[in-house]
């Protein structure tokens, strides 16, 4: 397991990296030479032949996407930092919409972190930041991807409680109750992503190569191999960090919807109200740009576990994974002008 990178058992194939007129098969080059995070890894004792595929280098490409992660990469680096130190700084900005959205911030500005190693492993095609490194990367951007979808669902569910249990909701909707579920929410993510921690670690990028690669090693019990162990992870992330979240967002947000559309003049101020809708309406904001960045990644890599093991990809295919990286990575960044295009909510 520790010398051969990104392949599968002995039962499939192994994955040759870009060398001279020789490109990796699409698995391997997304694992291994750009690091995605969440991306499957498989790695195996045994011995295969490698995939030749015909070479599909596209300098120009690679070059278009480093600037699309570099400029995803300031903008959301200055405006998560801007959330962050306006809502520490102001006491009326800290209100329990804004806790969460503190949060959600934090989670983006770590996420968006990660995002110099991927470049930099992008240009040298190796990672050379030593096995400690690699580790902290893929657990934190494991964890601060999971964890933004999590205060997403907070957030919903904190909508819901306001706008549909506004007698109760003043029990729940607390500094110190936000603190508390903030905290849980974040401990979650860690144990959830525990897999991560266990298995992520760098190797050879092939067998007797110097250079290496960050990846998540599967290891090979008893009653499971590498690529079965791949593939339910990703199907382990899509449920709980996508599906689940997603499923009971929509759920809170039909009732949050219907409540709003239901409740007269005589129910609540019209202040009052109006407040409802512009918060909700953040929120909801915020929420339909995650899904729209999101859904593309995870369709891919449903596309992913299921593609033929033995066919190479297309430039056009590659060229596609690539931008749909950088448009999760842009969730991140949009986050931030969504609260600054939608300002005076936050004082609510």
């Amino acid at each position: 397991m520790q010398n051969l990178s990104g392949s599968m058992n002995s039962s499939t194939r192994f994955f040759r990296p870009h060398i001279n007129d020789t490109r990796m098969n699409f698995q391997f080059w997304l694992h291994s030479f750009y690091n995605y995070p969440f991306a499957l890894n498989f790695t195996s004792n045994d011995s295969s032949p490698y995939l030749n595929c015909a070479s599909t280098q596209n300098p120009t490409g690679n070059v278009i996407a480093m600037i699309l992660y570099i400029i995803v990469c300031c903008v959301g680096l200055f405006g998560n930092t801007l959330v962050i130190y306006v809502v520490l700084k102001f006491s009326k900005m800290q209100t329990v919409t804004n806790r969460y959205i503190l949060n959600l911030a934090i989670a983006d500005e770590c996420f968006l972190i990660g995002i110099p190693f991927l470049l930099t492993t992008m240009y040298l095609n190796e990672w050379i930041f030593g096995s400690f490194l690699c580790k902290l990367y893929m657990v934190s951007t494991s964890i601060t991807q999971f964890s933004s979808s999590i205060f997403l669902l907070i957030m919903s569910a904190d909508r819901f409680i306001a706008v549909c249990h506004p007698i109760s909701s003043p029990r729940f909707r607390t500094q110190l109750v936000s603190k508390i579920v903030s905290l849980l929410a974040w401990g979650l993510s860690i144990i959830i992503m525990l897999p991560v921690m266990l298995y992520a670690n760098t190797t050879e990028k092939f067998p007797g190569s110097e250079q290496m690669t960050c990846n998540i090693l599967w290891s090979h019990p008893s009653n499971i191999d590498g690529q079965l162990g791949g593939s339910t992870f990703t199907l382990y992330s899509l449920i709980l960090g996508f599906a689940v979240p997603l499923s009971l967002i929509l759920v809170f947000y039909y009732l949050v919807i219907k409540k709003l559309q239901t409740v007269g003049p005589k129910n609540k101020s019209k202040d009052k109200k109006r407040s409802h809708r512009k918060v909700t309406r953040l929120v909801l904001t915020v929420i339909t740009v995650y899904i729209l960045c999101w859904s593309p990644y995870w369709v891919s890599q449903m596309a992913l576990i299921n593609s033929p093991p033995d066919v190479c990809q297309t430039k056009l295919e590659i060229t596609v994974f690539v931008l749909v990286g950088a448009l999760g990575y842009s969730n991140s960044s949009i986050n931030p002008i969504l609260y600054a295009f939608l300002r005076y909510v936050l004082f609510i």
